[in-house]
């Protein structure tokens, strides 16, 4: 358990990610207690200053869990202008703060969201895409919630996990040993079951890995082109989707019309190993003069678009005009 000094600090935008925050914060104040547990809504005392609280906050924070969801990145002001690029956006302060700090901050990616790339955040906020980040899904949030309380227990008491009488894992001893004994009686069950399937069918050489490169824009007002290639290991005979996304190139926000937003592009069929050939396709013309970029992205076969990227590359930025 967490002692006087240690808190575990949540950060997110209310608009964004309220609903999930608010869920995580119940299940930690549970854990580890409702005084080790700062999140603003509750946490705050009325006539409180908001920025002298969240620093005193994370002074006595050992992990700060920032919640990223689908519009973390791209959410805008009242006058349409990304939050993450005003200096006293409170999220941008809170992470910059912890990351400033060595206070170990980790990515919590709900919604299906998937980490931003260094170039897309302010330069106080670079760090975090070194940070490995922790998937959270609403089919199997039990289990992922009590995987991110066992990790952060581990960061505030040093190595240790979670122990049998903690509240999340609590179980008559007796049980416990049987559901061990069950769980390995499982192991040797499965491991015997795909060792024989990969005799019968064995893997193809290949990483499971893939990399876009050369990706140009090209065309004239009306009709824009997009070049790309795409080299693809692991995957034999199965379809790998690409996706793309347009940004302006000024506020490297993306367009805020959702046909510009994470759209289909094309699948890519792979040779028996590997594949590397050009493709091209059509996205709308932006509309209005300006710099722009286009993002691609490149997606697994299995549970395409729902599973994270194979790999994420941006063109030159292309001018409109």
């Amino acid at each position: 358990m967490a002692s006087d000094s240690e808190r575990v600090f949540i950060s997110y935008r209310r608009d964004e990610s309220a609903g999930y925050a608010g869920r995580i914060a119940d299940t930690f104040e549970e854990y580890f207690g409702e005084d080790k547990v700062f999140r603003d809504i509750d946490s705050l005392e009325p006539g409180l200053d908001f920025s002298e609280a969240i620093e005193r906050a994370l002074e006595s924070s050992e992990v700060l869990v920032a919640v990223i969801g689908k519009n973390w990145l791209t959410a805008t002001d009242a006058a349409g202008q990304r939050r993450l690029e005003n200096p006293d956006d409170f999220v941008r302060v809170e992470i910059a703060t912890a990351l400033k700090r060595n206070i170990r901050v980790i990515p919590l990616l709900v919604q299906g969201a998937v980490m931003p790339s260094a170039d897309e955040l302010p330069d106080d906020l670079a760090l975090l895409t070194r940070r490995n980040a922790f998937e959270i899904h609403d089919t199997g949030w039990r289990d992922d919630i009590r995987r991110l309380i066992t990790a952060i227990e581990r960061v505030i008491n040093g190595t240790s996990a979670a122990t049998p009488d903690d509240p999340e894992v609590k179980r008559p001893i007796k049980k416990q040993i049987w559901w061990a004994l069950g769980g390995i009686l499982m192991l040797v069950v499965i491991a015997s079951l795909y060792g024989l399937y990969q005799i019968i069918n064995p893997p193809p050489p290949g990483s499971a890995t893939g990399k876009l490169s050369e990706i140009r824009v090209n065309g004239e007002p009306g009709l824009v082109y997009v070049n790309f290639k795409a080299a693809i290991k692991g995957y034999p005979d199965k379809k790998c989707e690409v996706r793309w996304t347009m940004y302006d190139a000024n506020t490297r926000a993306m367009f805020p019309d959702p046909r510009f937003q994470d759209q289909h592009a094309t699948y890519i069929i792979p040779n028996r190993y590997v594949d590397e050939g050009a493709d091209t396709f059509k996205v709308p013309d932006p509309g209005k003069p300006g710099q722009y970029y286009v993002k691609l992205s490149l997606f697994p076969p299995d549970k395409s678009g729902e599973s994270m990227a194979l790999d994420v590359e941006k063109s030159a930025t292309f001018v409109r005009g």
